[in-house]
């Protein structure tokens, strides 16, 4: 394989890695606001991961265009479409690397989806908390409590109420 097309893949797996790697760190941050209940901050940080996975994927793009348009001596017809399908053809050390870099990569992405599952079990705590202490206001403003007198019910106390004439 050129040398050329190695250390392309090889950058562009570097980069995928260091842009997975702010992904990660933006996704603990996340879990900390979360607990924290800081909405403004939450917005920042979900607008910087949003960014973040709009680079990722432009970077994954671009890896994929790249690996489309080698075509090694000895590859299949069908082209080789995954970076393990090139660690044959690459020389020892370029595989290591790039094997390494995968790896690496790999267990980012199970930490984003660790991390994302935790963040999305306090947001459903968070909204079932909300929901509950709307429905609880709902039904003080749709049955506000009443007065009544020590020892009185309150339905009894509103009938007696209205049986005394205070205007005079």
């Amino acid at each position: 394989m050129n040398q050329s097309y190695a250390s392309q893949l090889e950058a562009g797996l570097a980069a995928e890695l260091a842009a997975l790697e702010n992904f990660v760190d933006l996704t603990v941050q996340e879990r900390q606001v979360l607990r924290r209940d800081d909405p403004v901050e939450l917005d920042r940080i979900v607008r910087g991961k949003a960014r973040h996975l709009a680079d990722i994927s432009l970077i994954e793009a671009q890896q994929r265009e790249r690996l489309e348009q080698w075509h090694p001596e000895g590859a299949p017809a069908g082209g080789l479409r995954h970076v393990s399908d090139w660690l044959p053809f690459l020389d020892e050390q370029a595989s290591a690397r790039v094997g390494g870099l995968r790896d690496a990569i790999m267990r980012h992405l199970e930490r984003v989806r660790e991390i994302n599952h935790g963040n999305r079990a306090l947001i459903e705590d968070a909204l079932q908390r909300n929901t509950a202490l709307h429905d609880f206001i709902a039904r003080l403003v749709a049955n506000p409590p009443t007065y009544s007198a020590p020892g009185l019910p309150p339905a009894l106390a509103s009938q007696s109420a209205h049986l005394v004439d205070l205007s005079g």
